[in-house]
């Protein structure tokens, strides 16, 4: 996992467990190390990347925002952020 901090917020910049120990709970204890430093934690994910959007819900983030045709295959960026409270309903 690659992640930048300021005082304010903590961003993902990439994160990734080696395939054969996927579905693992590993990705997870990524996230919650963070999450417990008690800052917001955002990130952007490609809205073609199901696996990584699924974990990202399940671990508390909600949809803040996108950015239309973002990734050279002409995705979005899905932005998401995990405070503790509410978010943009994911559709």
């Amino acid at each position: 996992m690659i992640y930048r901090e300021n005082e304010f917020e903590i961003e993902i910049l990439r994160i990734g467990v080696i395939p054969g120990f996927r579905k693992k709970g590993i990705g997870m204890e990524m996230i919650s190390y963070l999450k417990k430093r008690n800052k917001p934690v955002i990130l952007e994910v490609s809205s073609e990347n199901i696996p990584a959007i699924s974990l990202y819900r399940k671990a508390g983030f909600k949809l803040k925002g996108s950015r239309r045709e973002y990734y050279p295959d002409g995705s979005d960026a899905l932005l998401m952020e995990y405070n503790g409270q509410p978010g943009l309903s994911e559709q």
